[in-house]
């Protein structure tokens, strides 16, 4: 059996491994290979720039929200990222450019969940009375059934339930008062999403089982352990920076290049 790590860590980002490839989750949340594995291919350089973008973009939005000057970054990012200029120009323009009072902008929270650490972190998250709105920035296009269903639309209303007291002077935050709303950078439109106590006790069933199914035993050594199986779906592994780890020579990839489509990417992954 490979030795693994103390444990793995639960963010919206290994949640999104652990749906495309359980196996791919292990390999990097349980054993730390490193990305990309041996003999990886930059697949798609447009995508690598898009996700770039996106991490660019967050970050200088967390810059600009302590009164930093973001210009020397945007300077020297906008040559290689081509679409970094005008995506903060719409920001900049937005009601957003002006974090409103008692609000935390890149704001983490971390805290454990039958024993397995859970990771997220809010863009910003906004104190309304009572109420909390929980915001990010999309900087790609997904449309609102995609958020809704997502794993970080779950999570992070999840996590503000479960941790959020450390930022309500230790009291806790009901359901009810929980809404998550996606910016689109790109159109200017927000999708929001309320929450509610019979949808935290299903998530929170839910990522009871997921628990227990990231700490099952991994056997790094058998790419087919049944416990962390690979996609049936070949392309899926032919796009796949990791797949070397599981086809040194690259057979599978080269047999799916012949109907492989374009990939897609989010922009959730930025963490």
């Amino acid at each position: 059996m490979t030795p693994t790590l103390e444990l793995p860590r639960i963010s919206s980002a290994s949640l999104k491994d652990w749906d495309t490839c359980k196996r791919r989750f292990a390999l990097r949340y349980r054993v730390g290979r490193y990305w990309p594995g041996p003999q990886a291919r930059d697949l798609d350089p447009e995508a690598s720039e898009r996700i770039l973008t996106g991490q660019v973009f967050h970050r200088m939005v967390q810059q600009h929200a302590l009164g930093l000057d973001v210009t020397p970054v945007l300077e020297a990012e906008k040559a290689s990222l081509s679409r970094l200029e005008q995506l903060w120009g719409m920001f900049a323009r937005s009601t957003h450019a002006k974090p409103p009072a008692n609000s935390w902008t890149e704001a983490p929270l971390h805290f454990q969940f039958k024993g397995v650490p859970f990771m997220v972190r809010f863009d910003r998250l906004v104190k309304e009375g009572d109420n909390w709105c929980i915001l990010d920035w999309k900087t790609g296009k997904e449309n609102r059934a995609i958020l809704q269903a997502s794993w970080q639309t779950r999570l992070y209303r999840f996590a503000l339930v479960e941790a959020g007291h450390v930022y309500h002077d230790g009291e806790p935050i009901q359901p009810e008062n929980i809404r998550m709303v996606y910016w689109d950078v790109n159109r200017g439109r927000e999708e929001a999403f309320a929450y509610d106590g019979a949808s935290y006790e299903t998530d929170r069933r839910d990522f009871e089982r997921l628990t227990e199914a990231v700490m099952a035993p991994f056997d790094e050594g058998a790419p087919d352990d049944p416990r962390f199986p690979r996609p049936l779906d070949p392309t899926v592994c032919a796009r796949c920076a990791f797949d070397s780890y599981c086809n040194p020579t690259h057979a599978r990839r080269d047999e799916a290049e012949r109907t492989l489509p374009l990939p897609s990417f989010s922009l959730e992954d930025r963490a």
